[in-house]
């Protein structure tokens, strides 16, 4: 699309189908890896906001949609042989509607080390684990 002068079409393809699903997987396995050993660093709170701003973006499923009315398209003109993209594009959606049944997300912010004047971690509501909230 790019070679073809539709270069905006070709951005916001590439955005969807490449840049969000990447982002969205890098953003959630920097969550993922420091929660193994609580309590989580504090950068890890943005980085989750930041995997929930992704996500919406990363449209794989309009994407497989694609694929396969492409194929279903092509299949009458030429013979069609799916490849590893295919099967690789397949096991990404699968991926991607699994990860927010298996995160909890209110277990991995109580995770997460709050700065709250000093005192150590506290919860993101600003009470501390030490101190009872009034």
């Amino acid at each position: 699309m790019w070679m073809h002068g539709l270069e905006a079409t070709a951005v916001l393809i590439a955005l969807c189908a490449v840049i969000a699903p990447l982002a969205y997987i890098v953003f959630l396995l920097g969550v993922l890896l420091p929660l193994r050993r609580p309590p989580a660093p504090r950068w890890v709170g943005p980085l989750m906001r930041w995997a929930e701003i992704v996500r919406p973006w990363s449209m794989l499923e309009v994407m497989l949609l694609g694929i396969l009315v492409a194929l279903i398209k092509i299949a009458e003109l030429a013979t069609v042989v799916p490849g590893v993209g295919v099967y690789a594009v397949g096991v990404l959606v699968v991926l991607f509607t699994a990860i927010p049944a298996a995160l909890d997300s209110r277990e991995a912010w109580m995770r997460v080390e709050w700065v709250h004047g000093g005192d150590g971690p506290c919860t993101p509501g600003g009470a501390s684990d030490k101190e009872p909230a009034r």
